[in-house]
């Protein structure tokens, strides 16, 4: 939702002028064989937990999913190829979510509520939003829900808990898996309408141990009327409070009737198990019988298989299954980039739709970091992820998007060959040096001893392929998310190295025979210092005519310190702007981000784009602070790359004509046609090296001069 500039000018004279503001924008398309993708900056999705519910207030329930990979909640509406992305609703749901997400209604007023995991079992929200359409509204009902006897009702954070009206009285029961003794069922039934006449959720009866008879013995192993270990369930003894804990993993469930014969059945997963199990139901609701299982569902055929963990969902006639995973992509080998499948149901008989909500983004696996070099005119972005290899691997990988005409299109899909290097959590960063030189620099993870450790390789932009070399930082053991950044500044070569315990540290670089070395400058670098709550620090900069620095860490929180390198910097969150007459508020960029400046062609503006654990990419459009007044009527120009070393690019704010000349006052070139928003290339081949001045006229907008340093 664009602000409109009069809502923005008043917010701006009423106090908010110090604060940075940032939107969610989807104005540069992203396209895909011919076509735009309709949600490019949706940001990726891993591990969905999806279902639905009315958002917008127009009737119609937009799916909401909770992604327990990179925690965070999206709101989508539409169908596939046509989906529209709600990133501003994501924030109107709680902050601590965590675990799973259930969606549903426990008071009986038409509104869904919200239950999650927390460390005493399950927290309940009740929605209390007041009219249809509002922005969403909610207070905590239940910290954690009890027993009668006031003890916690507890669940497996990567359990999916079921919360249904099984007893036919109104109110929400809830299964769940007793996660501590064995892999059964626990049925705990709401005594609240019993008690007070009224459906809540203040109390529970104790549990009912192995609901269902059955108990999960490992994958393809499920014992009917006995345990595990051989006893029979009717006369089985219910299991004290202190034996030792035999599994900790999670279950998803779905309890519906997937085979028409008007009774649930039950669709189970579990956390170690490469597909689901159908359990048909020969009794009740209530009271199941259960005595067999399939891995097929009746008109659907085989159920789909992942390298582990992955949950079904009945929604809007549709069966999606997804990854459940909150694993990193790389022990078991998943494909983050396509995780969802959706089949109709009833069944159809159509094959299933793949990559069910990520085909309309930008998703590419895992760990998505970005890197832009240009403006908003013309740039190159560089995308490194975890990515699924076609012999099972995981490795980084980075594709390379040119930015033209306001749309990326993917221009080469492993840039520079980075995926036969065999290193994960890849990242690339195109350096300029303050002598004018580029460099590539790839960071990435190489395995020794099965511990992965973080190594350097660099190689000047003008080498062939191949021939990186390698480096280390000295005095550090880099590895995990550690984040390294490099700039220039001043005439000075740095390096910004945000750790994973939330420290930042400053180095200064030198080059010299083919030989990179480093000093620590400063640690605990403008108040970034080694924190429980902050941990896996990234950061990026642009070097504008002042400096600005940004960084995120594991909060998703976003911070931005401008003139970082000088005697005053001044550090403040970024705030985001979600619709008129609202507060800003902070950024939710989830479990693992980085970012990438992209200016203007002024360097006026600055918008940035998120890289997210979810293997895809977020967007901010700056609304900054807006020169007002008469510096909108003058000649605006900007000069790209400068320093250079054989060509530079002009854009202007107008017709322009233009003449060069050398610090001599020499006339080097005269008459150059500069056209208003068009860039301009200057080819400075065969000049000596130097300082040249480029002198720009316009009839509408004046005069300007920018100097222009060409190196050998």
């Amino acid at each position: 939702m664009r602000l409109p500039i009069s809502i923005f000018l008043m917010l701006f004279w009423h106090g908010i002028a110090a604060q940075h503001l940032y939107q969610y924008d989807s104005e540069i398309a992203v396209m895909k064989d011919g076509s735009a993708l309709s949600m490019p900056w949706a940001g990726g999705i891993n591990a969905a937990q999806v279902q639905t519910m009315d958002l917008t207030g127009d009737g119609e329930e937009e799916y909401v999913v909770w992604d327990i990979n990179a925690r965070q909640v999206r709101v989508f509406s539409g169908r596939e190829g046509e989906f529209e992305h709600f990133p501003e609703l994501s924030h109107y749901f709680p902050s601590d979510i965590s675990g799973f997400m259930v969606l549903a209604d426990y008071d009986g007023d038409g509104r869904k509520d919200l239950f999650t995991s927390s460390p005493f079992g399950i927290k309940a929200y009740r929605n209390i939003t007041p009219i249809a359409g509002a922005a969403v509204q909610w207070e905590v009902a239940q910290d954690f829900l009890r027993l009668e006897s006031g003890s916690n009702l507890t669940a497996n954070s990567l359990d999916i808990p079921l919360l249904i009206d099984l007893d036919g009285d109104g109110d929400l029961d809830i299964l769940t898996f007793n996660f501590a003794t064995g892999d059964y069922l626990e049925y705990y039934r709401n005594t609240s309408v019993e008690r007070k006449g009224e459906r809540d959720i203040d109390g529970f009866a104790s549990a009912q141990i192995r609901w269902g008879g059955f108990e999960f013995c490992g994958c393809g192993n499920i014992s009917f009327g006995f345990t595990c270990g051989g006893q029979p369930i009717a006369t089985a003894p219910v299991p004290g409070p202190n034996l030792r804990v035999e599994h900790a993993g999670g279950h998803s469930m779905l309890y519906a009737d997937l085979n028409g014969d008007g009774v649930r059945d039950l669709l189970m997963g579990q956390d170690e198990c490469s597909v689901l199990y159908f359990l048909p139901n020969r009794g009740t609701d209530e009271a199941p019988v259960f005595d067999s299982f399939e891995n097929s569902l009746p008109g659907i055929g085989p159920l789909p298989e992942f390298p582990i963990f992955h949950a079904a969902y009945l929604v809007k006639d549709q069966l999606i299954i997804s990854s459940h995973s909150s694993e990193p992509s790389s022990g078991p080998g998943i494909d983050f980039s396509n995780s969802i499948l959706s089949y109709d149901f009833p069944p159809s008989g159509n094959p299933p739709v793949t990559r069910f909500f990520q085909s309309d983004m930008l998703d590419l696996g895992e760990n998505a970091r970005p890197s832009f070099q240009g403006n908003l005119v013309n740039g190159n972005l560089v995308i490194t992820s975890n990515r699924l290899q076609q012999k099972g691997s995981v490795r980084g990988q980075a594709s390379l998007y040119k930015l033209e005409e306001g749309a990326l299109r993917e221009v080469e899909q492993d840039y520079l060959g980075l995926s036969h290097n065999g290193l994960r959590e890849l990242s690339y960063q195109l350096w300029r040096t303050s002598n004018g030189r580029d460099y590539h620099m790839v960071t990435g993870d190489i395995v020794e001893n099965n511990i992965p450790r973080k190594r350097i390789f660099w190689k000047p932009s003008v080498s062939a392929a191949g021939g990186f070399q390698s480096t280390a930082v000295p005095g550090f053991d880099l590895r995990g998310v550690d984040h390294l950044h490099f700039f220039s500044h001043g005439g000075g070569d740095y390096l910004l190295l945000g750790r994973q315990t939330g420290e930042l540290v400053l180095m200064q670089v030198s080059i010299a025979e083919a030989q990179m070395q480093f000093e620590v400058m400063e640690r605990d670098f403008l108040g970034f210092s080694d924190n429980p709550v902050n941990r896996a620090l990234s950061t990026a900069v642009f070097a504008g005519n002042v400096p600005i620095l940004f960084a995120v860490d594991q909060r998703g929180v976003l911070f931005e310190v401008r003139d970082f390198m000088g005697s005053e910097p001044r550090r403040e969150e970024v705030k985001i702007m979600l619709q008129e007459g609202t507060e800003p508020v902070s950024t939710r960029l989830g479990r693992n981000s980085w970012i990438t400046p992209v200016p203007d062609a002024f360097g006026e503006r600055v918008d940035l784009m998120a890289g997210t654990r979810a293997g895809g990419l977020v967007y901010f459009r700056d609304l900054g602070m807006p020169h007002l007044g008469p510096e909108e009527e003058r000649l605006r120009v900007s000069i790209y790359p400068n320093p250079t070393s054989n060509a530079v690019s002009i854009l202007t704010n107008a017709d322009a004509i233009g003449t060069l000349v050398g610090v001599n006052g020499q006339v080097i070139l005269e008459g150059l046609q500069v056209r208003q928003g068009i860039e301009q290339r200057l080819e400075l081949l065969g000049l000596s090296p130097g300082v040249y001045v480029l002198r720009l006229f316009s009839e509408q907008r004046g005069s300007a001069a920018k100097k222009i340093l060409l190196h050998p």
